[in-house]
């Protein structure tokens, strides 16, 4: 039997540097399967080339504000905007597939296995997520339409990553419809009832997976093998390596895709201060407790450059050539 699986991604014009190179890295691995690409303020030749050059299809899906209930309170709120509208827009378009998977614009696949993901949550309730080491209270702060959205407090400990999360949507529905209702309409209030401030997308996410009572249907990936938040890659054991072109963490574990603004001194500043500052405090350590701070240093060199320069690989030398599109960049160049 045919299996139908989609990706789906939401991106602005900002962020093609980052795109350019996930839809290059789905090339590279031979992943043939239907990606939805969600557009905001958008180059038009850009568009017009990616939806052409590559073996899988691509179908563009532009972003409207006038498609979204938004608070008045939302109405500037651009960035929060263009990442929530994303569930939107999966909910009209996911359910004529088996499993789809959503992922952010500033990530790029390592793997040719990725569909396993897939083949893994076919046929079932579940789905695939990636760990998140913070575990979210949810409190009386968090209202809805001005309604507390859950009556007594809610530790989240299955609380994960809104990206990539593998699933077949027509198990999730009700979550997805919880998700597009709090987008616009969900706040963080102090304790006079005044809005603070919105609730952001991995928080709006989890929220509706506990308001369903599906978080033990969640299935969590660690974060070092798909997204490597706080900078996971500095750590002995879990950074990033490869091997005959087989991406995987230090650990051993097999490492499906890489995720942040890479191609950026900010990215890597970044990465370099967490280092400084996690060795003065005496945490980062290696798997042989006799390896110098310098040693360190340098096995996490090694995993930027790496990744950095997969980046550029990717970029620059498969299908679609980001200077094409983009003026050239000096901070660029030195990654190759």
């Amino acid at each position: 039997m045919n299996k139908k699986y989609a990706f789906f991604v939401c991106c602005n014009g900002q962020y093609i540097p980052y795109l350019n190179a996930l839809l290059n890295s789905i090339d590279k691995w031979g992943i043939n399967i239907d990606l939805f690409l969600m557009y905001y303020d958008f180059d038009k030749k850009y568009l017009e080339t990616i939806t052409s050059s590559f073996d899988y299809p691509i179908y563009p899906l532009k972003i409207k504000r006038e498609d979204f209930d938004i608070h008045k309170y939302n109405e500037r709120n651009n960035n929060l905007f263009i990442k929530q509208s994303r569930f939107k827009y999966i909910r009209e378009n996911g359910l004529d597939y088996d499993v789809i998977c959503m992922l952010d614009a500033d990530m790029f696949i390592t793997t040719p296995n990725y569909l396993n993901l897939f083949d893994l949550v076919n046929g079932t309730n579940k789905l695939i997520g990636c760990n998140e080491r913070f575990k979210w209270v949810f409190d009386r702060k968090y209202v809805a339409r001005g309604e507390r959205i859950f009556p007594n407090n809610v530790k989240a400990h299955k609380f994960h990553c809104s990206v990539p999360i593998i699933f077949d949507l027509k198990e999730w529905t009700n979550v997805f419809d919880t998700y597009n209702d709090m987008a616009y309409n969900a706040f963080e209030v102090s304790t006079d009832g005044k809005i603070k401030k919105s609730i952001g997308d991995i928080y709006c996410w989890n929220i509706s997976v506990y308001k369903h009572k599906r978080q033990n249907d969640v299935v969590l990936f660690p974060m070092e093998t798909m997204t490597q938040v706080h900078q996971t890659n500095l750590i002995a054991w879990t950074r990033v390596t490869k091997n005959q072109n087989y991406w995987m963490t230090f650990a051993g574990d097999e490492v499906w895709s890489i995720h942040g603004r890479i191609g950026t001194p900010g990215w890597r500043g970044m990465h370099t201060r967490k280092m400084d500052q996690l060795i003065g405090e005496g945490q980062i350590t290696s798997a042989d407790k006799w390896v110098s701070p310098d040693r360190i240093r340098k096995q996490a060199e090694s995993t930027l450059r790496l990744i950095e320069k997969e980046w550029y690989d990717l970029n620059f030398n498969h299908k679609v050539n980001l200077y094409d599109f983009k003026p050239e960049n000096k901070y660029w160049d030195k990654l190759k």
